[in-house]
């Protein structure tokens, strides 16, 4: 292997293991705090809208032409939405696991009613289709009233798959030596040479 290969590879390698030591901590952060890692972000967001919302305030004050109005209220709304952000991130956070449970028990009351269409029709296995549709409901029902948890619970996911990733790319890069013999790797760029000359 020569010089500038072993430049590149050593690059590779630290690379490697830095955005994998990232991911590790990355990844145990989100699995061991996912109450504060929400609370982070929601944060975050708050602040990247309310530096939005100014600049575009400032940016329609400035305006002089008819389509001032525009940035102008995207401006308020940016900064009322990163104000409630800032101040109630728990309401912020239960927003989109509510969201998505009312959304799913109406499917699973639509689901239900269908059954009963399938019992009036004599279906055979409209138990199961009633089933299904209860279980939805359940579920609907629990994001709803237990939005953070479910919001909890996700991000320890998350964060639980980040923190494998992140394991299995440092042992595949501390490995990554081990695995190129560099006789191995000269000997075939001289058959390379060879057969061009």
């Amino acid at each position: 292997m020569d010089r500038d290969s072993q430049v590149r590879f050593r690059s590779f390698k630290r690379s490697k293991i830095l955005a994998a030591v990232v991911s590790i901590v990355l990844g145990a952060t989100l699995f061991l705090w996912p109450k504060a890692s929400l609370d982070l972000v929601c944060r975050i967001i708050a602040i990247a809208l309310l530096v939005d919302g100014i600049v575009l305030l400032i940016s329609g004050f400035v305006r002089k032409d008819a389509g001032k109005a525009v940035p102008l209220i995207s401006g308020v709304v940016a900064l009322v939405l990163g104000l409630w952000i800032l101040i109630s991130p728990d309401a912020f956070i239960a927003f989109i696991p509510t969201l998505m449970g009312i959304i799913v028990t109406a499917d699973g009351v639509l689901n239900l009613m269908e059954t009963a269409t399938l019992g009036r029709q004599k279906y055979g296995r409209w138990p199961l289709s009633l089933g299904l549709s209860v279980l939805t409901i359940l579920l609907g029902l629990m994001l709803i009233f237990k939005p953070l948890g479910i919001a909890n619970f996700i991000v320890r996911i998350l964060g639980a798959v980040i923190l494998y990733n992140g394991i299995s790319d440092l042992w595949i890069a501390s490995r990554i030596r081990t695995a190129i013999d560099p006789s191995k790797v000269v000997e075939d760029v001289d058959v390379e040479v060879h057969e061009e000359d």
